[in-house]
């Protein structure tokens, strides 16, 4: 990313009715920045890994207040296997042995916890990463859906906000 950027826009373009939207809807100060990132859905999230990666030293400054991406919530295939590759070593289904075990020794019923039980097993068959599309089972409804969407022309579109820091109001 180095150095600095700056987005201009007007009404015409296509991030200008969202940021008016979100300003609106949630009471968003300032003026957030929308960034529409394109292409296939992989592409898209690993770009807005990087992108948000990059903003992360401006918003530490105090240059953006804060900075919403949808790959905190789903990351890409990539960063999915770094993440699983540095759990490698932990067995997870003797971890849910003895969470099993652990919760009918201090008396707990099992059955409430037993879908975390079960992902927690899962987790050790190295599983296929979590796409789009099978992450309706793990995240609520609607969640990704304000996010991450598919185009008419099968290209995902995946909205980036970042909002500038909120003005200090004068004394």
């Amino acid at each position: 990313m180095g150095g600095s950027f700056a987005i201009t826009g007007d009404a015409k373009q296509p991030c200008g009715g969202w940021a008016d939207l979100l300003s609106a809807k949630f009471g968003i100060e300032g003026s957030p920045t929308l960034l529409l990132i394109t292409g296939n859905q992989q592409e898209v999230l690993r770009r807005a890994e990087n992108l948000t990666s990059g903003l992360e030293s401006y918003r530490q400054s105090g240059a953006l207040k804060s900075i919403f991406s949808p790959t905190q919530l789903l990351p890409s295939v990539q960063a999915q296997k770094q993440r699983a590759a540095s759990l490698a070593s932990v067995d997870t289904k003797a971890s849910a042995a003895r969470w099993r075990i652990a919760l009918r020794e201090n008396g707990l019923s099992i059955e409430p916890h037993q879908p975390y039980i079960d992902q927690l097993r899962k987790l050790g068959d190295h599983a296929e990463p979590i796409t789009l599309e099978s992450s309706a089972a793990y995240i609520p409804a609607g969640l990704l859906d304000n996010s991450l969407r598919k185009t008419a022309d099968g290209a995902t579109l995946r909205p980036s906000l970042s909002m500038p820091p909120t003005p200090m109001p004068m004394r």
